[in-house]
């Protein structure tokens, strides 16, 4: 993008007059490149480089709050998790506190419903708590006492968010007899699998959004609404 030198309200001297965007799809590599000096401006950094890169010589970091909730999709077309109990089994095994310290560095604010807590029409009451007894006693009510099935997360190359999370979920679901893959696939691969043979796709696709409206509507439509994009399997 070039500055129009006749715009109206003047230029002053040192500012802008050329921005270059540069799609950079892994987040290390933007990282490496905000470093070197090779970009001037990045954002959605690892969570687990903030507090390097607030030490880096050169580097500012500015933290805001943003209307954007992580999640995982749930794949109800592929047994176990057609079983209701099963589902509420896993939520209740996540180790919620450990990923929003682990993964997030503590920035994040605790999920509660698919509403950020930070936007009208969140409702703080709908937060799941990581319970390994109630997910112990679910998962029995299910037929699966032991565990004895795996289970596949899918997460999207150049984002190990996701990634990072499953991995600290992986020991919490041994303790159930619950075995987790995590499998590094295109973005692009994921969606096709999940839109076209469900059967055989992920069970956990690691997944955000973000609304284009500050509104509930944006959320719940976009994610649930039958028929649009994101609604993949159900």
């Amino acid at each position: 993008m070039e500055h129009h030198k006749d715009y109206w309200g003047g230029w002053k001297e040192g500012q802008f007059t050329s921005i270059i965007f540069d799609i950079v799809p892994d987040a290390t590599v933007r990282e490496q490149m905000l470093r070197s000096g090779d970009l001037d401006v990045a954002y959605e950094l690892n969570h687990d480089s903030i507090e390097s890169l607030k030490k880096a010589p050169g580097v500012a970091v500015h933290i805001e709050p943003v209307f954007q909730t992580y999640f995982l999709e749930v794949n109800f077309k592929r047994p176990p998790l057609d079983n209701l109990k099963v589902r509420q089994a896993l939520a209740h095994s996540f180790p919620y506190k450990t990923v929003m310290a682990g993964v997030f560095g503590g920035l994040g604010t605790r999920a509660s419903g698919l509403i950020p807590q930070n936007m009208w029409g969140a409702n703080p009451d709908l937060a799941v708590e990581q319970d390994m007894q109630k997910a112990k006693k679910l998962l029995t009510e299910a037929g699966h006492p032991n565990g004895g099935f795996t289970l596949e997360l899918w997460a999207s190359e150049g984002n190990t968010l996701y990634k990072n999370i499953g991995e600290l979920w992986q020991p919490e679901l041994a303790k159930l007899g619950i075995k987790l893959d995590i499998r590094v696939l295109s973005f692009n691969t994921i969606t096709d699998k999940a839109e076209n043979d469900p059967e055989h796709a992920f069970d956990f696709m690691g997944q955000d959004w973000f609304p284009t409206y500050v509104t509930p509507t944006d959320f719940f439509y976009s994610v649930f609404h039958t028929g649009e994009f994101f609604n993949l399997v159900i």
